[in-house]
């Protein structure tokens, strides 16, 4: 049953939503929302941003899909890339509606800019260093749609909960009446070796009529929701003003739900299937939970869900683990690929040691651990996510962490790095922000020359565009890297500049 395989996500979902809706339903401040509040009191933020990128790794992953070949003139490019990369710092002092900054190294600026944008109008303006005389706009009509949609995602997270709560109300009440009576539900006191103690267990296996029933409940309650349908057509608009919009988008919000109504019927009207098996504990007092979800083999793949959650009064640890278990392809004597079929029951922790050895190339591991804490004494809020990623035998790792002060003036840290084949990051984006009472610096734009760029530019209309850069901006950036980066300057302007012939670079020593 496709339907039920594309739907079963989302009763595993939902069982997970309920069973941790308590801890959802704590309030606590948002990592980022201090920052919005900030800019909507008319106040600005100083941001340092700078990037590192890990020569060894580069140099390792080259030579892994290169075949262990090293070509010493790319070598010396790449070096003198990632080291120039390493060197760069961008300064930019931001407000809700304009900006200015720099980017260069501590021996010099590459280029300054500073611009501004009426999130009313859709009006913009940018100038730069590197365009001298010449202000950069972009069509408001270019502008408005993004605009509209980001307005319409940018709901505050108290927000959304309150407009979850209904359907947090929903659930909870089909869960009860209709769910848990079909569970095996045993109170008392369980251990789970190195999970946690916890005063409930609950075993069963939702079917595709609960599934089917609670799409139903929540239909009934989105039919009445005229925020979600707002919000719905917003979305809807901007997206096809974007040319977004898709044949299979649901004409409005009413077309939507009578699909999802139509889906849930049609699965009633099927014969009933299990969709996943269940096995959850609950402890009452901390509110902590550990869910495990398996799906039956379903087109010849089955996936295992675990999630553990640790509330605190000062926080949460949250743990989530995502196995799927496809099996490997055989082929018969005479070459022809056969699709072998699962072997039920699946030893999960095996299938987790396979993909992690490179035994099962075909598996997906993803797991992901999560904490947030708040610390009064230290007026910081902190958040560390750590998310593994293993998939056709290759491991990934991003890693993102962060702090922010509580209250007070707004200071914040935070840092985003990618790992790819080695535990070493290859690439790390820090940034530091500060609040700050100073404004963007804005110049008198009135005797420059404005370039409009607009979505239906021909050659002819670029031509003015190419012209600057040609004589102006490249020209300009090539003096500027002599002074920011004076060890790299050499083979960088080489790269920048027009190659006459294929070989004009060989000569970079």
């Amino acid at each position: 049953m496709k339907t039920a395989k594309r739907l079963t996500a989302i009763l595993v979902a939902v069982i997970m939503f309920v069973s941790l809706s308590q801890t959802m339903a704590e309030s606590r401040p948002m990592p980022g929302n201090r920052a919005i509040a900030v800019l909507e009191e008319g106040k600005s933020i100083e941001t340092t941003a700078n990037v590192t990128v890990d020569g060894q790794t580069v140099a390792g992953l080259i030579g892994m899909f290169s075949g262990g070949q090293s070509d010493p003139q790319m070598q010396t490019i790449m070096d003198t890339v990632i080291s120039a990369i390493n060197k760069m710092q961008v300064n930019a002092l931001m407000s809700k509606n304009a900006a200015s900054g720099k980017v260069g190294t501590a021996q010099g600026d590459m280029f300054d800019f500073s611009g501004m944008m009426d999130i009313q109008t859709g009006e913009s303006a940018m100038v730069t260093s590197l365009l001298p005389g010449h202000v950069l706009k972009i069509a408001p009509e270019l502008i408005r749609p993004m605009l509209e949609q980001s307005a319409t995602l940018q709901v505050k997270p108290e927000q959304v909960m309150q407009m979850m709560g209904k359907y947090m109300d929903a659930a909870s009440a089909y869960y009860e009446n209709n769910i848990k009576p079909d569970l095996n539900i045993q109170e008392g006191a369980f251990t789970v070796d190195r999970v946690g103690e916890y005063t409930m267990h609950i075993t069963g296996q939702p079917t595709s009529r609960h599934l089917a029933g609670m799409m139903l409940a929540l239909e009934k309650v989105a039919r009445e929701d005229d925020a979600l349908k707002e919000m719905f057509a917003s979305l809807t608009a901007a997206m096809s003003q974007q040319g977004m919009d898709d044949d299979d988008m649901p004409e409005d919000f009413e077309d939507m739900l009578d699909e999802v109504k139509e889906a849930a019927e049609e699965m009633l009207d099927d014969e009933e299937q299990t969709l996943v098996t269940l096995d959850i504990y609950m402890n009452a007092a901390t509110n902590a939970s550990y869910v495990q979800a398996e799906t039956p083999v379903m087109e010849g793949s089955a996936t295992h869900v675990s999630v553990i959650n640790n509330p605190s009064e000062t926080g949460a640890q949250v743990e989530v683990s995502v196995l799927v278990k496809t099996p490997m392809p055989s082929y018969s004597a005479d070459g022809t690929q056969v699709a072998p079929a699962l072997e039920t029951p699946i030893d999960w922790q095996k299938v987790r040691q396979d993909i992690i050895s490179g035994q099962d190339p075909t598996g997906v591991m993803i797991d992901v651990t999560m904490d947030s804490s708040e610390d009064t004494a230290a007026n910081k809020m902190a958040t560390d996510a750590q998310i593994k990623i293993q998939a056709s035998g290759m491991p990934f790792t991003i890693s993102i962490t962060g702090d922010e002060t509580l209250t007070g003036n707004y200071e914040a840290n935070n840092s985003f790095s990618i790992a790819v084949l080695s535990p070493a990051p290859l690439i790390t984006f820090t940034q530091k922000s500060v609040q700050t009472d100073k404004q963007p610096a804005l110049p008198d734009m009135s005797n420059l020359t404005e370039v409009v760029l607009s979505e239906e530019m021909t050659e002819e209309d670029m031509a003015p565009l190419t012209k600057i850069l040609t004589e102006q901006t490249l020209p300009q950036l090539m003096e500027n890297l002599k002074k920011a980066l004076p060890e790299e300057a050499g083979i960088l302007m080489l790269l920048l500049q027009p190659q006459p012939e294929e070989g004009a670079i060989t000569q970079v020593n």
